[in-house]
């Protein structure tokens, strides 16, 4: 308490003993909005691990490669970029009213389509358009037209629960 407040208190009368304590009141600075607004790109996801769905290239199949669902689903307003692939060594089944990728025979090939997710934002929106009967599984995508080749990616399988 400064000698001006002592003196307030003496002269109106208060008398108490928590005003008139010498331990000094700490006030919590306040940080600067801008301290977090003017961070470097990505700064918040550097050192935490990412739970969430993956990025890279997805592969589609049935419905699941409805385009105008697929960009509603990731928050995307201008068309896609899907591109016809196809997958070996998979079937499809039947799960409810959805088509369903399972193992299946080695030459066994699935049509289908391919698009590039690039932000953690977007899979994790494609995670939410897929039904629970369905888990995040590493592929690799074959395309069919262009360049024809064949890269790593994800897709979405029947997980084996009836639901």
């Amino acid at each position: 308490m400064t000698k001006e407040e002592k003196d307030a208190a003496d002269s109106s009368g208060i008398t108490n003993p928590d005003l008139l304590s010498s331990d000094p009141v700490y006030h919590a600075q306040e940080l600067p909005i801008r301290s977090v607004c003017y961070a470097p790109a990505g700064w918040y996801s550097a050192d935490w691990p990412n739970t969430g769905p993956p990025v890279g290239w997805y592969f589609f199949y049935g419905t699941l490669a409805n385009e105008s669902k697929l960009a509603a689903a990731m928050w995307v307003e201008e068309p896609l970029c899907l591109r016809p692939a196809k997958v070996l060594g998979y079937k499809l089944m039947l799960s409810g009213d959805h088509l369903a990728l399972a193992d299946g025979p080695t030459a066994a090939e699935i049509r289908g389509k391919a698009l590039h997710v690039d932000l953690p934002m977007q899979a994790q929106g494609l995670r939410r358009y897929v039904p629970d009967a369905f888990t995040t599984e590493s592929c690799q995508i074959h395309f069919v037209s262009g360049d024809r080749k064949v890269i790593d990616g994800f897709t979405f399988m029947w997980d084996g629960t009836v639901r």
